[in-house]
């Protein structure tokens, strides 16, 4: 089901159609409030974000970002240029490590909660991770990780959920970095909407 790699400690496990929803309905509101294009969703800024949401730390090993699709996906923002497979090494500010991005295509009888499961059973290393389930699966994804303990988890949402001691951090944090949003854009809407 998924590729065997040794030794993973961190891992992003994201549904890339609600990753591309999140992140089209973000580009959709601030192109028109920028009044400018904005590019297309960079997949490794977002999983260097994600990263830094649940707080990951520099490692020598890989950081696996697997990202759930149907079959025949075609994403609406999100660039899912993988970069250069035979480089995963990634870099970014103060955080180090390697990404292995890895889109993974589902069966129909694949749900988000059976990709956890096989995930937890399978990679008995896993230390962190963070989670960006279909928008209606928040609630059971945030109690399968309030059963895992032993992971430290963060759980990825546009609203908050009732994670029982599971992280929560809103998604759009980590979209807007990777669309390119920063805070000078923020700063402009202050200064746009408060004459």
């Amino acid at each position: 089901m998924i590729t065997d790699m040794a030794d993973i400690s961190q891992i992003i496990v994201a549904d890339a159609a609600s990753l591309d929803e999140y992140a089209f309905g973000i580009t959709v509101n601030f192109e028109r409030i920028l009044e400018r294009r904005i590019p297309m969703m960079d997949i490794r800024k977002w999983t260097y974000a994600a990263a830094c949401d649940g707080n990951f730390r520099s490692t020598s090993g890989c950081i696996l970002a697997l990202l759930l699709s149907d079959r025949g996906y075609i994403p609406r923002v999100l660039n899912m240029n993988m970069g250069d497979s035979d480089s995963p090494e990634y870099s970014r500010e103060s955080l180090s490590f390697q990404l292995c991005v890895q889109q993974y295509c589902q069966n129909n009888c694949d749900s988000y909660y059976d990709v956890l499961c096989d995930i937890v059973e399978r990679y008995r290393s896993v230390e962190t991770m963070v989670c960006l389930p279909p928008g209606d699966s928040c609630e059971d994804t945030a109690y399968f990780l309030h059963r895992a303990p032993q992971i430290r988890s963060t759980l990825l949402s546009s609203s908050p959920v009732n994670t029982g001691g599971v992280n929560w951090q809103n998604v759009s944090s980590s979209i807007c970095y990777a669309l390119g949003i920063t805070d000078k854009d923020m700063q402009s809407l202050k200064y746009k909407y408060n004459e």
